[in-house]
This record gives C-alpha cells, sequence and structure tokens, in this order.
C-alpha cells in the first residue's frame, strides 16, 4: 500500500489535516515515494563496496563479451542500408549477366514439393536467377531482364507442379 509524505521534508502524513505534523508546512496529500527509502537504498550500496564492485565487474563484462555481437548486427545493418535491392547472400546468383540486381521483376511462391534441383533447372532454362529469397512471407525474388519479365512469368505460372503463383511487379519494369 502506498502511503503519503510531506514535500517538505519528507516525513509520513497522518490520516487528515493539511499540515506536516513533523515540519508543520502546508501540503496537500500526494502519494510518492519517501525520500528516506531511496536514501536508504543508496546507503546499503554504499555500505556494501565488494557487492557493488562485483556487480559492476559482472555487467562490464557482459558489455565487454556482448560488443562484438552488437558490432556485428550492426555491421549486417549499414550494409543492408548500401545494399538495398542488389542480391543477397542467400541468392543463387548475382544478377542477369554481370550487373548487379538493382530491382527484380518477378516475385516468386515455389511449391513445399518443388526441390532445388528442379527449381535450378527450371530457372536455367528461362534464363534467370533468384536475386534474394526466400522472405518472411516465403516468395523469392526472381531477376531476369525487364523485357523477358512477363513471358518468364507465365512461363513460371505453367510449371504448376514446381510453382505455386508468379507475379510481376511493375515498379520494377517501369524503369
Amino acid at each position: 500500500m502506498s502511503r503519503s509524505f510531506c514535500t517538505g521534508c519528507g516525513c509520513p502524513l497522518g490520516s487528515g489535516g493539511g499540515f506536516c505534523e513533523d515540519c508543520g508546512a502546508a501540503v496537500a496529500p500526494t502519494t510518492q515515494p519517501s525520500p528516506q527509502a531511496l536514501l536508504g537504498l543508496g546507503h546499503f550500496f554504499a555500505s556494501q563496496a565488494y557487492l557493488s564492485l562485483i556487480t559492476l565487474l559482472v555487467f562490464s563484462g557482459l558489455l565487454i563479451a556482448l560488443a562484438p555481437v552488437g558490432l556485428g548486427y550492426l555491421r549486417m545493418q549499414v550494409q543492408a542500408k548500401d545494399v538495398v535491392g542488389q542480391a543477397s547472400t542467400r541468392s543463387l546468383g548475382s544478377g542477369v549477366g554481370d550487373a548487379p540486381v538493382r530491382c527484380s521483376p518477378i516475385e516468386v511462391y515455389f511449391s513445399d514439393k518443388a526441390s532445388v534441383t528442379q527449381v535450378a533447372a527450371l530457372l536455367e532454362s528461362l534464363d534467370a536467377v533468384i536475386a534474394l529469397g526466400p522472405t518472411e512471407n516465403g516468395s523469392f525474388e526472381i531477376s531476369v531482364a525487364s523485357e523477358k519479365a512477363p513471358a518468364v512469368t507465365t512461363a513460371l505460372n505453367k510449371a504448376s507442379d514446381i510453382v505455386l503463383k508468379a507475379s510481376t511487379r511493375q515498379r520494377c519494369l517501369a524503369r
């Protein structure tokens, strides 16, 4: 249960009256932590120097141990900003020809029953490569020349045993 304390001296207030019984200051009852309670916590840690030192060393050690993980994540985020739309490390190729992939014009959902060799053979026959994927929703971005994208999308949709759905991204074809 929270209690009311005088804002002037920090002593607990009685049940009635608008004045502190210790210092006589006019107060409106407010519920807040006692200043003595906060000072008591400070006195505890001040009197337990070894405990404070060990706690500080443990947290410093954790910070030092986890710093490479955090820096690696930060480096990965910076690289992701620099390479937005380009081929990912999870891709099978870096693009059509030797040009880096800037926008992948086809989004494909492959069947769960399709094997990697079937997918690779299908894409090779269409002169297409996986630029990114799988994404969080299970799709792959396929890179082909912009002028070939509608024909490749039609061919992918006809391979119903391997492909669930293929669609073009008009924003990529508009470039």
